[in-house]
């Protein structure tokens, strides 16, 4: 099963910036991590444009290492999920300061690193370091399941899953076995439809023997309606010097360290007018942009009303003025692009 995954890869293998090898034959494990981080809950179509951008901005680590949080924010707008920019270049400084410019590949040191879990880890450690692990994404989990027959929902079947998974461990090229079970399951044993015609191992296949394919595995029931909820936003310009009042977010939570236009909490009701004035920044009259945007997080959606307003206040407290002619240059997240495109238009 192993030789016959092997083989399709080596024909069929997709074309990804992260798999292209030195001179030496050999891949760069910190462009194996950047990779891995990058490719945590985004899809390979969207990550292959921004990974060829990002080594054309930092060539390697050392360039990497020397950035400042608010570049690699600025960069990573787009890509969601910003925490993991922010853990992307604490661990480019770790590996700089503590191992002299060399990725860790033992479990130890690579799990002390920010935003490398057992997966990723697995993943550093058998496509750049050639280990004997195997790493289970999504992709090889469906592989696994429907290969062994395993059915019932994934919250239950997962041991199961990582215990058959080892099966698939190769001590030759453990990374291209890797590689390949992603591929196939990508490409063959999709989660709908799979192509089991062309499938080279459907032969050892317990759920393709069993008509079991479009049953296995049986995904846990998802969220159908997401829960809203509510804010406002409070757009202020300072027209005499072209500027626009900004915030940091907070290091934790959402949109780590993000710069946002003034705005309320978010909130499980609409908020009152006496909650809608509580918020203002500052105290002046607000027009309001007609209807409100939305916004889709991953377990909730977010309604915004936007108000906006103009002063000639030269200070406020805990916010800072932005010159609006830099502001595509700033760490602004899209949520924040889309409504400053809003008050715009």
């Amino acid at each position: 099963m192993k030789k016959n995954l092997l083989d399709w890869y080596d024909k069929n293998k997709r074309d990804l910036p992260w798999r292209i090898k030195s001179k030496k034959k050999q891949l760069d494990p910190f462009r194996i991590l950047v990779s891995e981080i990058m490719l945590q809950q985004t899809t390979v179509g969207v990550v292959q444009d921004r990974y060829v951008a990002f080594f054309r901005k930092w060539p390697n680590l050392k360039e990497f290492s020397k950035a400042r949080e608010s570049q690699i924010l600025r960069f990573w707008s787009g890509l969601g999920y910003y925490r993991r920019a922010i853990n992307l270049l604490k661990c480019a400084k770790i590996i700089k300061k503590k191992y002299n410019y060399k990725v860790p590949n033992d479990d130890k040191n690579l799990l002390s690193l920010p935003g490398i879990g057992t997966y990723t880890c697995s993943a550093i450690q058998g496509i750049a370091f050639n280990k004997p692990v195997i790493a289970i994404d999504t992709n090889v989990e469906r592989v696994v399941a429907r290969v062994y027959g395993l059915s019932g929902p994934k919250s239950k079947i997962k041991k199961d899953i990582y215990s058959y998974a080892k099966n698939f461990i190769h001590k030759k090229r453990p990374g291209d076995m890797i590689q390949s079970l992603m591929d196939f399951g990508s490409i063959i044993c999709k989660p709908k439809s799979p192509l089991c015609g062309k499938c080279c191992i459907r032969s050892q296949c317990l759920a393709y023997k069993l008509k079991l394919t479009d049953k296995i595995p049986f995904n846990d029931k998802k969220i159908i309606n997401k829960p809203i909820k509510y804010a406002s936003c409070y757009i202020i310009t300072n027209i005499q010097n072209n500027k626009i009042l900004l915030k940091k977010r907070k290091p934790s939570g959402l949109l780590p360290s993000m710069l946002e236009v003034p705005s309320s909490e978010w909130l499980k009701e609409p908020l009152t007018k006496k909650q809608i004035d509580y918020y203002r920044p500052i105290k002046k009259n607000y027009k309001r942009i007609k209807g409100s945007i939305i916004y889709s997080f991953s377990h909730f959606d977010l309604k915004i009303r936007i108000f906006f307003t103009h002063t000639n206040e030269k200070s406020i407290d805990n916010f800072r003025w932005y010159s609006i002619k830099n502001i595509h240059l700033l760490e602004l997240p899209t949520i924040m692009k889309k409504i400053l495109k809003e008050y715009i238009k």
